[in-house]
């Protein structure tokens, strides 16, 4: 079973990273990018990815406010951000993990 992947970060280059980065593995999907809280809370009005890389500084809506959106949710949310004082802030809303960038293999 293949794991669907939607990746949420503003910045253009660090959703192309993540997107290679999980090119490598077979056993995932990338399904969907979005560049901000909203697109997200959109997309999954439809659709329900396995996993949601979610960053934390995102124009309108926050990360961590998009989590509180989706507390219970089916899907797993890792943090992909630069910013280490929302740690607890992203556990709290239920992340599986927090990715600090940069990061890599």
């Amino acid at each position: 079973m293949r794991l669907s992947i939607l990746i949420a970060d503003d910045e253009p280059h660090a959703r192309r990273y993540i997107k290679e980065l999980l090119s490598k593995d077979l056993d995932v999907e990338v399904i969907y990018e979005c560049k901000n809280g909203q697109e997200v809370l959109s997309f999954l009005k439809n659709k329900i990815p396995s996993i949601i890389f979610l960053d934390i500084n995102m124009p309108g809506i926050s990360g961590v406010e998009v989590a509180s959106k989706l507390k219970s949710t089916a899907s797993l949310i890792i943090f992909s951000t630069a910013y280490e004082q929302y740690a607890l802030k992203a556990f709290e809303v239920e992340a599986f993990d927090y990715l600090l960038k940069p990061y890599g293999d």
